[in-house]
């Protein structure tokens, strides 16, 4: 028993120092910026009707989610950035923010 007690806590101990304890990892807002400035759809929808059954199975599940056309292009103020099938090109200052979120994102900033 005393066995058990020593390798438990040896485990947890080894879990807490390498960030492997659930709820552990960093909190990501939830919050959503969906990309339709650089779009390539052709239609004549409105943006928030095109994304309309995106926005609302965000927004249930307790997501804040807002258009670049109407929120402007801020990536780095959000937890997740959609951007679908761009049409037209980022400027240097879309790219240069872009980067900056994704460097935040500690499992894919080892691959940068």
């Amino acid at each position: 028993m005393k066995r058990l007690i020593i390798v438990l806590t040896i485990t947890m101990a080894l879990l807490v120092l390498s960030s492997c304890f659930p709820g552990s990892g960093p909190k990501v807002p939830k919050s959503l910026l969906i990309d339709d400035i650089h779009s390539n759809y052709t239609e004549v929808f409105e943006p928030s009707k095109r994304y309309e059954t995106l926005i609302q199975e965000f927004r249930g599940k307790g997501y804040t989610v807002d258009l670049a056309s109407v929120k402007g292009f801020s990536p780095e103020n959000y937890g997740a950035v959609l951007v679908a099938t761009p049409g037209d090109a980022f400027s240097a200052g879309e790219i240069a923010d872009l980067s900056a979120l994704l460097i935040h994102i500690p499992h894919l900033s080892a691959h940068l």
